[in-house]
């Protein structure tokens, strides 16, 4: 997920729905981009001539872009073109389609009487009423597929080798996953869901908040990671028994909201991830106001958790699975006298 900010994004006045004009208010650094993506070499054109090759080759550009869309993206399209191409945005609204879009040179994000709007151009919004989606069905399918397993993973294992990623999709979907094929997609996924991209790995940034990941990661190469069947994998956010329990005990005992119940379990989980002790978990949700019968039990329920929980760090083994290494301590009968 991106952070920025609306404000950041809404720049451009809005003058007109002209493509043409749409194109030249944008930055030749973006419109040189949408050259380099189609063309993988570097042009000193200028902006004219940049604008001049978009407009000629636009229907054309698009096809090829839109071969690495998914089932989301195109969602997204769609609600644009039943708003006939013009959209006021709100914080609430999901600004990395936006950013997506725009680096496409599909949408433009403008300042349309000082409110925030998603403006699709009347030859973009022609072009796309008019378009047999059919014909893309098929990429859309295998797209679809690859994102889902790319998440999955990250949710048990939060970070990998992309070989990892080509094993699963090739024992459970017999798809020879190709990373020079599927770069497109990966980079417009990656901006969507918040995963990084980099050394032939995926990884979700916040790994990183665990200061023992890599050290833990490091006493476990000998280790396969955790196998994960296809239901594992296409249902990584299902709720597991023991997030059922504690959500059970915050309703029920402590009669919370539902977003104060959800956003709880979501806060203990990064915890248990960060590989923080349960004191620490405990301490990060004193704003419960517990009595101390109420916190017994509910120390009783993340100690649950935390021990069933799929580990990052652990190549998604829980704490009850695998034992990390410990120092070796000879027994007394070896001991020099």
């Amino acid at each position: 997920m991106n952070y920025l900010d609306i404000e950041d994004i809404f720049t451009i006045p809005y003058r007109s729905k002209s493509l043409k004009t749409l194109l030249q208010q944008t930055r030749r650094d973006d419109l040189h981009l949408v050259y380099l993506l189609v063309n993988n070499r570097f042009d000193n054109l200028t902006k004219a001539e940049l604008i001049d090759y978009i407009l000629a080759n636009y229907e054309t550009l698009m096809e090829q872009f839109f071969i690495s869309f998914t089932s989301e993206i195109w969602k997204f399209i769609d609600i644009l073109i039943k708003m006939n191409g013009e959209w006021t945005i709100t914080d609430e609204d999901p600004i990395d389609y936006i950013i997506l879009l725009h680096m496409y040179l599909i949408a433009f994000p403008v300042l349309k009487s000082n409110e925030p709007t998603i403006i699709l151009p009347k030859e973009t919004l022609a072009y796309l009423k008019q378009l047999d989606l059919s014909k893309y069905e098929p990429f859309i399918k295998i797209n679809d597929t690859i994102i889902t397993y790319i998440r999955g993973l990250l949710e048990y294992y939060g970070y990998y080798d992309y070989s990892i990623l080509q094993k699963y999709l090739k024992e459970y979907e017999n798809i020879d996953f190709n990373l020079d094929d599927y770069f497109p997609l990966i980079t417009n996924d990656s901006l969507i869901y918040g995963y990084c991209f980099d050394d032939n790995c995926f990884y979700l940034p916040n790994v990183e908040d665990n200061p023992n990941f890599f050290e833990t990661r490091k006493q476990l190469q000998n280790i396969d990671y955790y196998h994960l069947s296809k239901q594992d994998i296409v249902n990584s956010h299902s709720i597991t028994k023991e997030e059922e329990d504690l959500a059970a005990f915050l309703y029920i005992n402590l009669d919370l909201e539902d977003y104060v119940v959800a956003s709880t379990i979501i806060a203990i989980k990064e915890s248990i991830q960060k590989d923080l002790s349960i004191k620490e978990i405990l301490d990060s949700v004193d704003y419960l106001e517990l009595s101390m019968y109420e916190l017994k039990q509910l120390e009783k329920l993340v100690s649950n958790l935390v021990n069933n929980t799929r580990i990052w760090s652990l190549k998604g083994y829980t704490k009850n699975e695998i034992k990390m290494p410990k120092m070796i301590r000879f027994p007394k009968s070896l001991k020099k006298e």
